[in-house]
Order: C-alpha cells, then structure tokens, then sequence
C-alpha cells in the first residue's frame, strides 16, 4: 500500500546507509568510504550509472578521496588520462562535468583577481598574501607566474603564505615543492582557518587573502565563523579573493560521492560578506554560471 508519506525505496535505502554513518566537524574532509561500501550505496539506490567513475582516473580519485587537495589539482588538467581507449574517453567525460570545469574557470579567474589585488597594493611597499587553504596552490603559482611575466619580479616585495589543516600531513609538503619548483618561496603554516587568533598564527597581518575552496564545505555558522577570522587576519583595507559555488546539475554527484556541500544564494553568501564587516568590490562568474568569485575590501571600523 502506497500514500503521499510514504518513502520511496532509493530515499529509504539513502536514510539506512546515513543512519551508520560517523559524525565529524563539517569543514574537515572525511576519509573516503571504502569502496565496497559506496558501491553498495549505490546499488540500493539505484544509481549503477557511477560505476563508470571508476573507469575514470578522476573519477577514481572522486571517490576515493572527495574533493581534496589532490583530486582538485588532479581536476585543473583538461587532458583525460587512463589505460586505454576506454578509460581515457570515460575520463574525458567525467572532466567535462559541470563541477570540473568550473573548477579550471575559477583558476583563471582567481589567478587574474590575486595579481591586481597585489599589484594594486604593491604601490604602498610590500606585500603579504595569504592562501587558505592552500591546497596545492596552483592559484598561488599561476598568478606567481603572472606576475613574472608581466617583469614586475615578485620575488622583490610579495610575501606568500599557505595555510592549509592538511589532515593528511601531505598537502603542505607538496605545495611547498611544487611552489619551489616553480621559484616561488612558499612559507607554510598548519592552521584550522575557523579558529581564532590567525593573524598571530601566520606572523601578522595580511594585505591579500585567497581562500578557495573552502565554503562550499561549511554550514552558514561556519561561514560566518571563516570571513571573521579572516577578517581579522587582514590588514587596513586589506582584500579577499573566495568563491561561492551555487547549485547546478553536478551537485547531484556531490551527494552521491557523500560529500557534505552546503548551497545558499548569492544573496545569503553576499549578506554574510557585508555582516562580516567587507565591501563587494567585484564579482566573476565562470562561463559555465556554477562558481562566483569575490573581490572584497575590509571596511575600517566595522567591528
């Protein structure tokens, strides 16, 4: 017998598989579910099409590690990559999902936005720029890379520091050599960016701050939590560069992967902006409409 209140099976499957899982702080990652695990999940919900994720070398790294640090680096390459043809064209599909290809639109857009900002306070002397969490820091490289090319030689007056939580006590390492490769001296801090006292954590004030990839992760408290520390962490009309992902047709494989995105509209992400003590100065959306990049001055006295 079937009414309105009833659950529909795939609903139903989903709350008894949730009902097992482990809580944990929302803005840390998760170790992945096993494998046999979300194979299962999967199947009771009837959703036996994201098997071909592991066919995928991305899709692969989807599952097993979410949306780290390394399967978002690992996202930033166009190029499919696999044994075989098979593999190689299911890869290619995965990286030309919505989610994938926001992330390499937003790469651009924040490397674009972190090399005026620091251009534009480079005319008052030095300046210090802050990425959290860093990640691998591909952004940081490329705007370093900008910069260079444009003959201003970073290397005379731009400080950089990442901040990362690197629950995997891996991220940092590589960012740092990577950075290195690349002639960037990267300085490295292992912070929880929603605790307080950042500023005296990273050696000061920062007149930059980059943080990507972050809030789509966190509660509208946590968020909150994250623009105030950050806040705090900037100097006198010090800049922030931070996305804010919407929904659209890849969230429905977020969910899938159990990972714990939080959507709100614009006008929320801009609202808590604005509460937090920042003015909007500026806003890029990626071509494909799916992230909206920010560019916001602290506002002096807004305690």
């Amino acid at each position: 017998m079937t009414g309105r209140h009833t659950l529909s099976k795939e609903r139903t499957a989903e709350m008894t598989l949730a009902s097992t899982d482990t809580a944990r702080p929302q803005h840390v990652v998760a170790r992945p579910s096993g494998r046999r695990r979300l194979a299962l999940r999967w199947i009771v919900t009837f959703r036996w099409h994201l098997f071909a994720l592991f066919l995928s070398d991305l899709g692969r790294s989807m599952i097993d590690r979410k949306y780290d640090a390394f399967t978002t680096d690992n996202a930033y390459c166009p190029t499919p990559r696999g044994d075989g043809r098979l593999a190689r064209l299911v890869d290619r599909i995965v990286r030309r999902k919505d989610t994938n290809v926001a992330l390499r639109q937003r790469l651009e857009i924040v490397s674009s936005l972190l090399t005026e900002a620091t251009l534009a306070t480079r005319a008052e002397g030095r300046v210090r720029l802050a990425s959290g969490p860093v990640g691998l820091g591909r952004d940081l490289r490329q705007t370093w890379t900008r910069l260079r090319s444009l003959g201003t030689h970073p290397a005379r007056w731009l400080e950089v520091v990442g901040i990362d939580l690197d629950a995997s006590s891996t991220v940092l390492d590589e960012a740092t050599r990577l950075a290195r490769s690349e002639g960037l001296p990267l300085t490295t801090r292992r912070l929880d960016l929603l605790q307080p006292g950042l500023a005296t954590d990273i050696g000061g004030p920062v007149d930059v701050f980059n943080s990507i990839g972050l809030g789509v992760w966190l509660d509208e408290d946590q968020l909150r939590n994250l623009l105030w520390t950050v806040r705090s962490a900037l100097a006198h009309d010090g800049i922030l560069v931070i996305d804010h992902w919407r929904r659209h047709g890849g969230s429905r494989y977020v969910g899938a992967l159990q990972m714990p995105a939080h959507y709100i509209t614009d006008e929320r992400f801009e609202s808590a902006l604005i509460a937090a003590g920042f003015a909007i100065e500026e806003k890029r959306a990626t071509e494909n409409g799916v992230v909206v990049v920010y560019r916001a001055r602290q506002l002096a006295g807004s305690d």
